[in-house]
């Protein structure tokens, strides 16, 4: 029996050779989190992942004091907002440290030449494309995520299919509830006969030419967060994407720093020419 890809066509890639590992944000209130955020990084598994796990796991060790190492997990937001049982507590980790941190994490994409893949929807614009206006925040923000997801879905299968083509790709996601339901929103979007309609990709005939999907295998892996996993990566990402896409609507919040040498990585939008 032929191994299917996502959308439910057949998986044509001869060999797996790539992990696209995915986290969102972007999961607030409308005012705090206008849009919602999804970031992937497509990981070579034999000649990038375990040099990458390696250097996750070195940051734990060489930062984070040896009585708070275990179970501990890099968390942008925390990070960030200095909060956390670790980042929260000067005596353990200084401003100095965290900067390290930083910088570390923002150089990983191009340390290890990963291709990072990102779409940012307003949740208002999603939930107007498909009739939610009177939907919850909540369910608003579920359908944002899915449209997100899908667009880097699409962004994916662009990549593979003119970078590897004799391969096909495993997707990685963070195993939350959040997730599992953005992910079961995508599916059903890619089986969705209004698909174009919906996502406005009938202007510029995007999803017709990459479907069937060839290259990204239907059944993703739901994995646990850990202190060196892939995960925590495109977490980071997906945090200053998300700024500054929130950035972008208010210019007075100024661009956050560390997005240009995160942006040098992308692999552009196949859906990009229809973000308004």
């Amino acid at each position: 029996m032929n191994l299917r890809a996502f959308g439910g066509g057949e998986l044509t890639g001869e060999k797996l050779v790539r992990y696209a590992f995915f986290d969102e944000a972007g999961v607030g209130s409308m005012k705090d989190d206008p849009n919602a955020t999804v970031v992937g990084a497509i990981v070579h598994c034999d000649t990038q992942l375990k040099p990458l796990e390696t250097f996750l796991a070195d940051l734990r060790q060489i930062y984070i004091p040896a009585s708070h190492r275990d179970g501990f997990i890099f968390h942008a937001t925390e990070m960030f907002s200095r909060k956390g049982p670790v980042f929260g507590d000067t005596s353990l980790i200084s401003d100095d440290q965290i900067k390290k941190i930083i910088e570390a994490f923002m150089s990983i994409p191009e340390r290890f030449g990963l291709p990072l893949v990102v779409d940012s929807t307003p949740k208002e614009h999603a939930a107007k494309a498909m009739g939610l206006e009177n939907s919850s925040v909540a369910d608003k923000t579920l359908h944002a995520h899915g449209s997100a997801f899908f667009a880097c879905v699409f962004t994916v299968e662009r990549w593979m299919r003119e970078h590897a083509p004799s391969e096909y790709c495993q997707l990685v996601i963070e195993n939350n509830d959040h997730a599992r339901k953005t992910f079961d929103r995508t599916n059903k979007l890619l089986c969705d006969d209004r698909a174009e309609e919906l996502l406005g990709a009938s202007k510029i005939d995007v999803v017709g030419k990459y479907l069937p999907m060839r290259h990204i295998r239907k059944t993703p892996l739901f994995e646990e967060k850990s202190a060196d996993s892939v995960l925590t990566l495109v977490d980071f990402c997906a945090y200053v994407f998300s700024k500054h896409a929130k950035a972008l609507e208010n210019p007075k919040m100024g661009e956050h720093p560390i997005f240009t040498p995160l942006a040098e990585r992308l692999v552009q939008n196949v859906f990009l020419p229809w973000v308004e």
